[in-house]
């Protein structure tokens, strides 16, 4: 995580991270995947804040795909938005 500024109560970040996936359908809906094993791609960016920087907000991306290995290599994409708070 990258962290641009931050105060005591306000503190926006940028994340990102590769990593592996196995799933057990190499196809989802209509999309053919091309294997079992997939790359994840995630992105981030959010603000902390509050007291303690207890609040989060954060927005993600995240992609799975054989970056082109296989063919056919459909790939999906998911968005989400978070909201967290620390105990």
């Amino acid at each position: 995580m990258f962290t641009l500024g931050t105060s005591a109560s306000f503190e926006p970040y940028l994340g990102a991270s590769v990593g592996g996936a196995v799933i057990t359908e190499d196809r989802f809906n209509s999309m053919d995947l091309g294997s079992h094993a997939l790359f994840k791609s995630k992105g981030t960016i959010g603000v902390r804040f509050g007291d303690a920087l207890r609040h989060k907000i954060q927005g993600e991306y995240t992609n799975y795909s054989t970056w082109g290995l296989t063919t056919p290599n459909d790939g999906f994409t998911t968005y989400g938005l978070l909201y967290g708070y620390s105990f």
